[in-house]
Protein backbone atom coordinates (compact mmCIF):
# COMPACT_ATOMS: atom_id res chain seq x y z
CA UNK A 1 0.00 0.00 0.00
CA UNK A 2 2.91 2.16 0.68
CA UNK A 3 4.36 1.70 -2.52
CA UNK A 4 1.31 2.52 -4.28
CA UNK A 5 1.03 5.82 -1.96
CA UNK A 6 4.40 6.65 -3.34
CA UNK A 7 3.81 5.90 -6.94
CA UNK A 8 0.83 7.78 -6.93
CA UNK A 9 2.67 11.09 -5.54
CA UNK A 10 5.10 10.52 -7.74
CA UNK A 11 2.93 10.71 -10.88
CA UNK A 12 1.35 13.45 -9.41
CA UNK A 13 4.19 15.19 -8.95
CA UNK A 14 5.17 14.45 -12.78
CA UNK A 15 1.67 15.78 -13.62
CA UNK A 16 2.17 19.01 -11.62
CA UNK A 17 5.85 19.92 -12.94
CA UNK A 18 4.44 18.88 -16.80
CA UNK A 19 1.42 21.05 -16.19
CA UNK A 20 3.98 23.52 -15.37
CA UNK A 21 5.89 23.09 -18.20
CA UNK A 22 3.12 23.68 -20.53
CA UNK A 23 1.69 27.11 -19.09
CA UNK A 24 5.95 28.31 -20.01
CA UNK A 25 5.32 27.16 -22.98
CA UNK A 26 1.68 28.67 -23.96
CA UNK A 27 3.02 31.87 -22.60
CA UNK A 28 6.04 31.61 -25.41
CA UNK A 29 4.05 30.12 -28.07
CA UNK A 30 1.16 33.13 -27.59
CA UNK A 31 4.05 35.63 -27.48
CA UNK A 32 5.62 34.42 -30.59
CA UNK A 33 2.60 33.55 -32.61
CA UNK A 34 0.90 36.72 -31.57
CA UNK A 35 -0.59 38.11 -34.69
CA UNK A 36 -1.82 34.32 -35.15
CA UNK A 37 -3.23 33.81 -31.90
CA UNK A 38 -4.85 37.57 -31.39
CA UNK A 39 -6.89 37.39 -34.41
CA UNK A 40 -8.06 33.84 -33.55
CA UNK A 41 -8.85 35.11 -30.43
CA UNK A 42 -11.20 37.17 -32.31
CA UNK A 43 -12.95 35.07 -33.98
CA UNK A 44 -13.59 32.72 -30.97
CA UNK A 45 -14.14 35.06 -28.38
CA UNK A 46 -14.60 38.59 -29.78
CA UNK A 47 -18.19 40.35 -29.77
CA UNK A 48 -17.18 43.32 -32.33
CA UNK A 49 -19.83 44.05 -35.12
CA UNK A 50 -18.45 43.34 -38.41
CA UNK A 51 -20.55 43.78 -41.91
CA UNK A 52 -18.21 41.76 -43.89
CA UNK A 53 -16.71 38.33 -43.02
CA UNK A 54 -14.17 36.73 -45.24
CA UNK A 55 -12.83 33.24 -44.96
CA UNK A 56 -10.76 30.76 -46.57
CA UNK A 57 -7.22 29.27 -46.98
CA UNK A 58 -3.84 31.91 -46.94
CA UNK A 59 -5.94 33.14 -50.51
CA UNK A 60 -7.48 34.84 -48.08
CA UNK A 61 -5.23 35.52 -45.01
CA UNK A 62 -2.35 37.43 -47.98
CA UNK A 63 -5.11 38.68 -50.95
CA UNK A 64 -7.90 40.36 -49.11
CA UNK A 65 -7.02 43.80 -47.62
CA UNK A 66 -9.79 45.25 -45.21
CA UNK A 67 -8.69 48.72 -45.90
CA UNK A 68 -9.60 48.64 -49.23
CA UNK A 69 -12.74 46.78 -48.67
CA UNK A 70 -14.72 49.04 -46.41
CA UNK A 71 -13.00 51.98 -48.52
CA UNK A 72 -15.11 51.04 -51.42
CA UNK A 73 -18.17 49.38 -49.94
CA UNK A 74 -18.56 51.66 -46.77
CA UNK A 75 -18.04 48.16 -44.14
CA UNK A 76 -16.48 47.10 -41.58
CA UNK A 77 -15.03 44.06 -42.65
CA UNK A 78 -12.69 41.46 -41.04
CA UNK A 79 -9.92 38.79 -43.15
CA UNK A 80 -10.53 35.47 -41.05
CA UNK A 81 -8.73 33.52 -43.35
CA UNK A 82 -6.55 30.59 -42.16
CA UNK A 83 -3.39 28.97 -43.79
CA UNK A 84 -4.03 25.52 -45.74
CA UNK A 85 -7.89 25.98 -44.42
CA UNK A 86 -10.75 23.33 -46.29
CA UNK A 87 -14.48 23.63 -45.94
CA UNK A 88 -13.92 21.62 -42.60
CA UNK A 89 -12.12 24.54 -41.58
CA UNK A 90 -14.12 27.53 -43.09
CA UNK A 91 -17.18 25.66 -41.55
CA UNK A 92 -15.89 25.34 -37.89
CA UNK A 93 -14.36 29.26 -38.27
CA UNK A 94 -18.10 30.45 -39.05
CA UNK A 95 -19.89 28.32 -36.50
CA UNK A 96 -17.27 29.91 -33.92
CA UNK A 97 -17.63 33.58 -34.69
CA UNK A 98 -21.28 33.44 -34.60
CA UNK A 99 -21.16 32.07 -31.09
CA UNK A 100 -19.84 35.74 -29.74
CA UNK A 101 -20.52 37.97 -32.92
CA UNK A 102 -23.95 39.27 -34.11
CA UNK A 103 -24.18 37.80 -37.65
CA UNK A 104 -22.61 39.90 -40.33
CA UNK A 105 -24.47 41.41 -43.64
CA UNK A 106 -22.01 39.24 -46.02
CA UNK A 107 -19.90 35.89 -45.87
CA UNK A 108 -17.18 35.50 -48.25
CA UNK A 109 -16.16 32.18 -48.20
CA UNK A 110 -12.99 31.61 -50.89
CA UNK A 111 -13.41 27.94 -51.94
CA UNK A 112 -9.53 26.52 -53.34
CA UNK A 113 -9.36 23.50 -55.37
CA UNK A 114 -7.87 21.43 -52.51
CA UNK A 115 -11.05 22.13 -50.46
CA UNK A 116 -13.54 19.64 -50.44
CA UNK A 117 -10.64 16.97 -50.03
CA UNK A 118 -10.87 16.87 -46.11
CA UNK A 119 -8.88 13.48 -45.51
CA UNK A 120 -6.15 14.96 -47.56
CA UNK A 121 -5.41 17.26 -44.60
CA UNK A 122 -7.86 17.97 -42.35
CA UNK A 123 -6.32 20.69 -40.52
CA UNK A 124 -3.11 22.63 -41.72
CA UNK A 125 -2.26 23.81 -38.55
CA UNK A 126 -4.28 22.02 -35.41
CA UNK A 127 -2.13 23.31 -33.02
CA UNK A 128 -3.33 26.96 -33.19
CA UNK A 129 -7.10 25.59 -31.89
CA UNK A 130 -5.85 23.45 -28.86
CA UNK A 131 -6.23 26.30 -26.46
CA UNK A 132 -9.50 26.45 -27.49
CA UNK A 133 -10.55 23.11 -27.19
CA UNK A 134 -13.20 23.97 -24.19
CA UNK A 135 -15.58 25.48 -27.06
CA UNK A 136 -17.63 22.55 -27.98
CA UNK A 137 -17.56 23.66 -32.13
CA UNK A 138 -13.26 23.38 -31.79
CA UNK A 139 -13.43 20.02 -29.49
CA UNK A 140 -15.99 18.26 -31.36
CA UNK A 141 -14.68 19.30 -34.95
CA UNK A 142 -11.10 18.11 -34.36
CA UNK A 143 -12.31 14.74 -32.27
CA UNK A 144 -11.86 12.58 -34.64
CA UNK A 145 -8.85 13.60 -36.09
CA UNK A 146 -6.88 14.42 -32.74
CA UNK A 147 -7.30 12.55 -29.07
CA UNK A 148 -8.75 16.16 -28.02
CA UNK A 149 -9.88 14.35 -24.69
CA UNK A 150 -6.26 13.56 -23.50
CA UNK A 151 -5.13 17.31 -24.97
CA UNK A 152 -7.93 19.02 -23.28
CA UNK A 153 -7.19 17.71 -19.82
CA UNK A 154 -3.31 17.06 -20.04
CA UNK A 155 -2.81 19.81 -21.59
CA UNK A 156 1.14 19.04 -21.80
CA UNK A 157 0.49 16.64 -24.38
CA UNK A 158 -0.19 19.53 -26.69
CA UNK A 159 3.72 19.69 -26.38
CA UNK A 160 4.09 17.04 -28.71
CA UNK A 161 1.80 17.66 -31.03
CA UNK A 162 4.38 20.46 -31.87
CA UNK A 163 7.10 20.32 -34.75
CA UNK A 164 10.50 21.76 -34.14
CA UNK A 165 9.47 25.05 -35.32
CA UNK A 166 6.21 25.96 -33.00
CA UNK A 167 8.55 24.35 -30.18
CA UNK A 168 11.26 27.04 -31.16
CA UNK A 169 9.14 29.51 -31.48
CA UNK A 170 7.45 29.54 -28.32
CA UNK A 171 11.06 28.96 -26.60
CA UNK A 172 12.27 32.42 -28.32
CA UNK A 173 8.30 33.61 -27.29
CA UNK A 174 9.63 33.22 -23.75
CA UNK A 175 12.94 35.68 -24.51
CA UNK A 176 10.52 38.49 -25.34
CA UNK A 177 10.74 38.07 -29.37
CA UNK A 178 8.05 37.62 -31.63
CA UNK A 179 7.43 36.55 -35.31
CA UNK A 180 8.79 38.79 -37.52
CA UNK A 181 5.66 40.13 -39.70
CA UNK A 182 4.35 41.81 -42.62
CA UNK A 183 2.21 44.71 -41.71
CA UNK A 184 -1.10 43.41 -41.29
CA UNK A 185 -4.60 44.82 -40.23
CA UNK A 186 -7.97 43.73 -39.05
CA UNK A 187 -6.94 39.78 -39.65
CA UNK A 188 -4.80 40.32 -43.27
CA UNK A 189 -1.31 39.64 -43.40
CA UNK A 190 0.59 41.84 -46.25
CA UNK A 191 2.09 39.26 -48.46
CA UNK A 192 5.28 41.06 -49.07
CA UNK A 193 7.03 42.65 -52.70
CA UNK A 194 8.66 39.58 -54.33
CA UNK A 195 7.76 38.81 -57.42
CA UNK A 196 7.46 35.46 -59.30
CA UNK A 197 10.55 34.59 -61.60
CA UNK A 198 10.83 33.50 -64.64
CA UNK A 199 11.10 31.66 -66.02
CA UNK A 200 8.27 30.42 -64.23
CA UNK A 201 8.08 26.36 -62.94
CA UNK A 202 5.36 25.07 -61.48
CA UNK A 203 5.94 24.09 -57.26
CA UNK A 204 2.69 23.76 -55.28
CA UNK A 205 0.16 23.04 -57.68
CA UNK A 206 -2.01 19.65 -57.62
CA UNK A 207 -3.76 17.13 -59.08
CA UNK A 208 -5.55 14.69 -57.23
CA UNK A 209 -7.16 16.75 -54.90
CA UNK A 210 -11.00 14.73 -54.39
CA UNK A 211 -14.57 15.95 -54.30
CA UNK A 212 -16.00 13.96 -51.28
CA UNK A 213 -19.42 13.61 -50.14
CA UNK A 214 -17.94 15.68 -46.34
CA UNK A 215 -16.80 18.58 -48.27
CA UNK A 216 -19.65 18.65 -50.10
CA UNK A 217 -21.74 18.47 -46.74
CA UNK A 218 -19.60 21.09 -44.80
CA UNK A 219 -20.23 23.38 -47.93
CA UNK A 220 -24.10 22.60 -47.77
CA UNK A 221 -23.98 23.40 -44.12
CA UNK A 222 -22.34 26.47 -44.97
CA UNK A 223 -24.95 27.68 -47.33
CA UNK A 224 -27.98 27.16 -44.53
CA UNK A 225 -25.98 28.56 -41.97
CA UNK A 226 -25.73 31.95 -43.90
CA UNK A 227 -29.48 31.77 -44.57
CA UNK A 228 -30.62 31.00 -41.14
CA UNK A 229 -28.70 34.11 -39.99
CA UNK A 230 -29.93 36.30 -42.97
CA UNK A 231 -26.30 36.97 -44.22
CA UNK A 232 -25.51 37.21 -47.97
CA UNK A 233 -23.24 34.23 -48.95
CA UNK A 234 -20.80 34.81 -51.36
CA UNK A 235 -18.08 32.24 -52.87
CA UNK A 236 -15.32 32.99 -54.52
CA UNK A 237 -11.79 31.43 -56.44
CA UNK A 238 -9.17 33.50 -56.13
CA UNK A 239 -6.83 34.04 -59.26
CA UNK A 240 -3.38 31.39 -59.58
CA UNK A 241 -0.82 32.51 -62.00
CA UNK A 242 -1.60 31.82 -65.93
CA UNK A 243 -4.22 29.72 -65.03
CA UNK A 244 -2.16 26.60 -63.66
CA UNK A 245 -4.91 25.04 -62.52
CA UNK A 246 -6.49 24.43 -65.75
CA UNK A 247 -5.55 20.38 -65.62
CA UNK A 248 -6.55 20.51 -61.78
CA UNK A 249 -9.49 18.35 -60.95
CA UNK A 250 -11.55 18.96 -64.05
CA UNK A 251 -14.71 18.74 -62.32
CA UNK A 252 -14.08 20.98 -59.72
CA UNK A 253 -15.21 24.62 -61.17
CA UNK A 254 -18.61 22.58 -62.56
CA UNK A 255 -19.36 21.38 -59.42
CA UNK A 256 -18.90 24.46 -57.45
CA UNK A 257 -20.86 26.21 -60.08
CA UNK A 258 -23.74 23.82 -60.16
CA UNK A 259 -23.50 23.80 -56.19
CA UNK A 260 -24.27 27.70 -56.44
CA UNK A 261 -26.88 28.03 -59.23
CA UNK A 262 -28.89 25.47 -57.86
CA UNK A 263 -28.53 27.62 -54.16
CA UNK A 264 -28.38 30.97 -56.02
CA UNK A 265 -24.65 31.77 -54.04
CA UNK A 266 -23.17 34.28 -56.35
CA UNK A 267 -19.97 32.63 -57.43
CA UNK A 268 -17.46 35.05 -58.12
CA UNK A 269 -14.45 32.95 -60.38
CA UNK A 270 -11.33 34.95 -60.64
CA UNK A 271 -9.78 32.35 -62.31
CA UNK A 272 -9.55 34.13 -65.59
CA UNK A 273 -8.55 37.89 -65.00
CA UNK A 274 -6.15 39.19 -66.47
CA UNK A 275 -4.13 40.21 -63.42
CA UNK A 276 -3.66 35.92 -63.48
CA UNK A 277 -0.68 36.51 -66.62
CA UNK A 278 1.17 39.14 -64.46
CA UNK A 279 4.19 37.50 -62.67
CA UNK A 280 4.64 40.88 -61.05
CA UNK A 281 1.41 40.52 -58.99
CA UNK A 282 2.57 36.98 -57.88
CA UNK A 283 4.55 36.04 -54.76
CA UNK A 284 4.56 32.50 -56.08
CA UNK A 285 1.80 30.59 -58.52
CA UNK A 286 -1.06 30.42 -56.21
CA UNK A 287 -0.65 33.37 -53.89
CA UNK A 288 -0.45 37.68 -55.24
CA UNK A 289 1.89 39.54 -53.37
CA UNK A 290 1.25 43.26 -51.78
CA UNK A 291 0.29 44.63 -54.91
CA UNK A 292 -1.37 41.84 -56.76
CA UNK A 293 -3.44 41.31 -53.22
CA UNK A 294 -4.29 45.60 -53.65
CA UNK A 295 -5.93 45.14 -56.98
CA UNK A 296 -7.99 41.95 -56.24
CA UNK A 297 -9.37 43.26 -52.87
CA UNK A 298 -10.71 46.42 -54.88
CA UNK A 299 -12.17 43.94 -57.46
CA UNK A 300 -13.80 41.62 -55.19
CA UNK A 301 -15.24 44.85 -53.34
CA UNK A 302 -16.66 46.37 -56.61
CA UNK A 303 -18.24 42.75 -57.35
CA UNK A 304 -20.05 42.63 -54.14
CA UNK A 305 -20.77 45.68 -54.22
CA UNK A 306 -22.40 45.76 -57.68
CA UNK A 307 -24.04 42.37 -56.72
CA UNK A 308 -25.23 44.03 -53.56
CA UNK A 309 -26.72 47.46 -55.45
CA UNK A 310 -28.43 44.79 -58.27
CA UNK A 311 -30.32 43.03 -55.15
CA UNK A 312 -31.23 45.93 -53.43
CA UNK A 313 -33.57 47.44 -56.41
CA UNK A 314 -35.11 44.69 -57.51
Amino acid sequence: MRHLKYALLVILIGIGILDLAYVFFRRGYNGYFRFEQTRLAEIMNGNTPYDALFIGSSRTLYHINPKIIDSIMGVNSFNAGMDGANLLEINLILKCYLVNHPAPKYVVADVSTQAFDIEFQPFFNPNVYFPYLNNKIVFNTLEPYKHTTLLRYLPFLQITECDDFLREGAFLGLTGQQKPLAPHYKGYLESGKDTLPLPFKVKYLKTEYLIEKQGLDLLSEIINICKKHNIKLFITYSPVYKKKDEKMNPAFFPRLKSICDSTRVPFLNYRSIGLTNNNRLFRDEIHLNRYGAEIFSGMVARDIHRIVSIGNHR
